[in-house]
């Protein structure tokens, strides 16, 4: 029922937008019948006032959208080197050639001013100049200004919502997903223009095979920043006015080149001022690509954190190295070296009330007063060998990770003194292989494959000081060969593959020491087609698979069906719709098969069912993005529904004193409908730009009680605001606020019932007068919860700028806040925290670009 309403609503929502505007296609050729790309096409009223505007494709089409609202007279298309050409809008006959004459003119002494924005084809091009404020210092900085893009506290752009998947420099893929090192470290005013890559496929051989709903970014760099070695130092040294004094840090060493044959971003960085430089290095595009590495079944000794920024209550000492290089060894081809480290020392204090919704008719409260110590040490290297032709696709990507954690605590719990301590290593080693041959007849030829190698030593003291220990690995690969063919207009796709994973682990601890194995093995037969017009993409298959799985004595084999579809239709020039079907059987974890007590935490536990379930996921999403560069105005709309099926429930009790958490015969389903979206506008006065945000969700799931099964509702809301105004040469103002609330209801049981909410408020003022910049940060948390106090937070800075240093005088957390208090809902949870916040400080920083 729920499927056939949103069917519905989408096919209603398709017809009453293709029924909002004109839409008037072409093609524009030169006079010797070639196709013309990136001719400006505008569409004039009467009086010469544009009400429309694009620009050709490659094969010199477009398409132009006359909004319901707008009368027009007359098309206009323009080109440098040719003439200009005025055609009545009532002699343009419906996918007619537009021919275009050479026109030989003289250059004269004009002034310029750039498009704020501008589109050709698929790729918007965004002028830096038009949206870069005096206060911006990176490009990340200035690309959050941007309508339809957005960068989040951890570095992570998004383009209408959704995740970029590629982030290029000068057209070269240097960094993969790790661009927040670029994003961060590149100054806003080496760059020229960002160009945005609408529905980007990679991979050149598969551009009408494999669709994209995803964009990439290219960074276009001003002259002066090519083929010059550029290079920053940065000191900063301070100290902690509350409390014990403690010596601050916050310095950098960073050198780059970018230059047709070779790329490099090396760094070293290092800070004890609570600032994240650790997500520099984060890959935010891996999981697609890669198989997935585990992570060891013991947590780390952690304490739960509040909904602001880390920089208020992290502790931190922190090292991150990291050096990339990218030779172009010859057109198409690349040559690529990561190497990335991090060692990281953190200190958190805290105190929590955590009450467990399913141990019990009432729950269960535990009460933690925790001072934490986490250290880290992980290093990665990746080489990468890449050719990327229109017909020649090779790739292979060879990664290898080492990590250490150690962790360490003293707490309070249930107001008994604990001792706290969790060892965690990691190494993973994997190979992605590609390759991709286009033959005779436009035919295609493809083969993959993939392997992976994971180990995960660890140990955990308990809170009766026993020690249990755990040794994980996994070993996992996977091949397949691919043939592809054109029949009737559609590419026809026949892919076959097969894959294997073993998993080993070996526990021991004070309940039990046994040595499990679990082994799968997997082949599938995968038919797909796919489908190109102006206004349609569809990728469409079906995957039979036969999948065998083995754990101690039980084995069993299952054959499944998955299908898919993907379709992107282009409903006019400005208004696009994406549309994702999917159904996906997935086993059950490998931990979830084990009947032996597993400690995840100091005195928590979980035992499975050997027994090999797997779970069903049926999803469906569809979006809507709107975009008009000449209003500088974006918008984008999702919905999705899912559905998961066969979840096992566990029996939850304290014991012991121990939280024990068993397999039981009981299973559920989660369905969950969600809504999310945005506006972007950019405005000219002032470089003004505002965004708008907003998401809801509803998640309905099961949680087993006193042995009964409880129907619980979620409902989750979150609402946004972000203004930059920068109305006078001296003065701008960033302004940025959101609103959440989360919300739980327990069918039967109105004791977990619960609603909680809080706002957060940032607001930036920055006084510019000449070289000098003085910045006044206000930050202000406010919980709808009244017991619960507000807090408040001032931040100022005084800078002093020339072409090639800074000076910088930087007095954080004026007012001296120490505490932060917040409570929220987990889906089996309710929390209370209050979390110890850094003191005041004061550094003075000097920056030098060589």
């Amino acid at each position: 029922m729920h499927l056939r309403k949103i069917f519905a609503l989408i096919f209603l929502t398709v017809f009453c937008l293709n029924a909002t505007a004109q839409t008037i296609g072409g093609r524009v050729v030169n006079n010797k019948g070639i196709t013309l790309e990136g001719v400006s096409v505008t569409l004039r009223t009467s009086d010469d006032r544009p009400v429309a505007f694009c620009n050709t494709n490659e094969d010199g089409t477009f398409s132009i959208e006359l909004p319901q609202s707008e009368t027009a007279e007359h098309l206009v298309f323009s080109m440098i080197g040719y003439a200009k050409r005025c055609i009545a809008l009532n002699n343009f006959k419906p996918g007619q050639d537009v021919v275009l004459e050479n026109d030989a003119f003289m250059l004269k002494e004009v002034k310029v001013k750039a498009e704020k924005i501008r589109r050709s084809g698929d790729t918007l091009t965004y002028s830096v100049a038009a949206f870069m404020q005096k206060q911006d210092r990176s490009i990340a900085d200035v690309i959050a200004k941007m309508p339809g893009l957005s960068v989040s506290p951890s570095g992570q752009i998004k383009y209408q919502g959704k995740v970029i998947n590629k982030f290029y420099i000068e057209g070269a893929d240097l960094l993969g997903g790790k661009y927040a090192l670029a994003s961060e470290n590149i100054k806003a005013n080496q760059v020229k223009n960002v160009q945005v890559l609408e529905d980007h496929q990679p991979v050149k051989a598969l551009k009408k095979v494999k669709f994209s709903d995803q964009a990439a970014l290219n960074i276009v760099l001003k002259d002066d920043a090519k083929n010059v070695w550029q290079s920053v130092v940065e000191a900063g040294l301070g100290a902690s006015l509350q409390g014990k004094a403690q010596l601050l840090r916050d310095a950098q060493l960073l050198e780059m080149l970018f230059s047709k044959s070779k790329q490099s971003i090396s760094m070293y960085k290092t800070n004890n001022t609570g600032k994240d430089i650790g997500h520099e290095t984060i890959d935010y595009t891996a999981a697609k690509a890669s198989l997935k590495a585990d992570n060891p079944l013991i947590e780390s000794v952690t304490i739960s954190t509040p909904s602001i920024s880390d920089q208020r209550y992290n502790f931190n000492d922190t090292h991150v190295f990291a050096t990339n290089w990218l030779f172009k060894t010859a057109k198409d081809n690349d040559l690529r070296l990561q190497v990335n480290g991090l060692i990281d020392k953190t200190n958190v204090t805290g105190h929590t009330r955590k009450t467990y919704l399913d141990a019990g008719t009432t729950g269960v409260s535990v009460t933690e007063d925790e001072a934490l110590n986490d250290k880290t040490n992980e290093w990665s290297a990746e080489l990468t060998y890449k050719v990327n032709k229109d017909n020649h696709y090779f790739a292979n990507f060879a990664k290898g990770y080492i990590g250490f954690n150690r962790s360490r605590g003293e707490a309070m719990l249930n107001h008994a003194p604990i001792l706290q301590r969790a060892n965690r290593d990691k190494k993973v080693l994997s190979d992605n292989f590609e390759w991709i041959k286009t033959l005779s007849n436009n035919n295609t030829l493809s083969i993959k494959s993939r392997f992976l190698y994971n180990e995960l030593p660890s140990s955990l003291l308990l809170v009766n000081g026993s020690t249990e220990r755990i040794s994980q690995q996994k070993i996992e690969w996977d091949a397949s060969t691919g043939f592809r063919h054109k029949l009737l207009g559609m590419y026809i796709t026949y892919n076959i593959g097969a894959a294997y994973k073993r998993q080993k682990m070996r526990l021991d601890n004070f309940y039990t020491s046994l040595n499990a194995t679990y082994t799968q093995a997997q082949v599938y037969v995968m038919p797909s087609l796919s489908y190109i017009s102006p206004s349609l993409r569809l990728n469409a298959g079906l995957s039979g698979e036969l999948l065998y799985r083995k754990y101690g004595d039980e084995s069993k084999p299952t054959f499944h069906l998955e299908p898919f579809v993907f379709a992107n239709y282009r409903l006019t020039s400005r208004w696009s719709a994406d549309m994702l079907f999917s159904h996906a059987l997935s086993p059950n974890a490998f931990s979830s098969y084990i009947e032996a007590p597993v400690f995840t935490n100091y005195y928590s536990l979980i035992q499975g069912k050997a027994q090999l379930n797997t779970t069903t996921t049926n999803m469906l999403s569809n979006t809507w993005k709107y975009n008009d560069v000449i209003r500088g105005l974006f918008g984008n709309l999702g919905l999705s529904y899912s559905r998961t099926s066969n979840l096992p429930l566990y029996e939850s009790v304290f014991e012991d004193g121990f939280y024990k958490s068993r397999a039981s015969q009981h299973t559920s389903h989660n369905t969950s409908t969600s809504i999310s979206g945005g506006i972007g506008k950019s405005i000219g006065w002032g470089k003004a730009s505002i965004e708008l945000n907003a998401s809801a969700s509803n998640t309905k799931y099961q949680l087993l009680i006193a042995k009964e099964v409880v129907d619980f509702t979620r409902r989750d809301l979150s609402t946004g605001i972000a203004i930059a105004y920068h109305p006078w040469e001296v003065f701008s103002i960033e302004h940025k606020s959101s609103y959440n609330t989360s919300a739980r209801k327990g069918n039967n049981h109105t004791l977990f019932n619960n609603r909680q909410s809080f706002l957060h408020h940032w607001l930036r003022l920055y006084f510019l007068p000449g070289k000098w910049q003085m910045e006044l940060s206000n930050e202000l948390f406010q919980s709808q919860d009244k017991s619960i106090s507000n807090s408040f937070f001032t931040d100022l800075s005084v800078s002093y700028r020339q072409k090639r240093w800074e000076a910088t005088l930087i007095y954080n957390n004026v007012w001296g806040t120490t505490s932060l208090e917040q409570t929220y809902n987990a889906n089996a949870q309710q929390i209370y925290l209050q979390t110890r916040l850094r003191p005041s400080e004061l550094l003075f920083k000097l920056s030098f670009s060589l």
